[in-house]
């Protein structure tokens, strides 16, 4: 495989309120993927991903078996989705590759991929 996609997690503040409602609207162009709880993710495609309502699990599965949760996200929590190559995954830097995480949701989770822009 050529190219792929990574992951990088955001660890700053959170843009939201951990309380965000239910109510709220996404920004104009922002696509919303609702999740039951326990349902999977798999992003395909690029973007900026905020996790608006919920919480959402990255796990990541390694060579040898083993699975390693690499962040817990909640409501407020961004992820970006990149154009990249697996040998570009680097856990100290907080990328990796799509093709070896398990994107799971908490719980009632409510995901925007926010429009391009600041």
């Amino acid at each position: 495989m050529d190219s792929g996609l990574l992951l990088q997690l955001t660890r700053a503040e959170h843009p939201l309120p951990a309380d965000q409602g239910k109510g709220d609207r996404p920004p104009r162009r922002a696509d919303v993927i609702p999740l039951l709880a326990n349902q999977l993710l798999h992003p395909d495609r690029t973007g900026r991903y905020l996790v608006h309502r919920g919480g959402l699990r990255i796990s990541e599965l390694l060579p040898d078996g083993r699975e390693i949760t690499r962040s817990i996200l909640h409501a407020g929590s961004i992820f970006t989705v990149l154009d990249g190559h697996e040998k570009e995954a680097d856990p100290r830097r907080d990328i990796y590759a799509v093709e070896r995480l398990i994107l799971m949701s908490l719980s009632e989770t409510e995901i925007w991929i926010l429009p391009p822009g600041p």
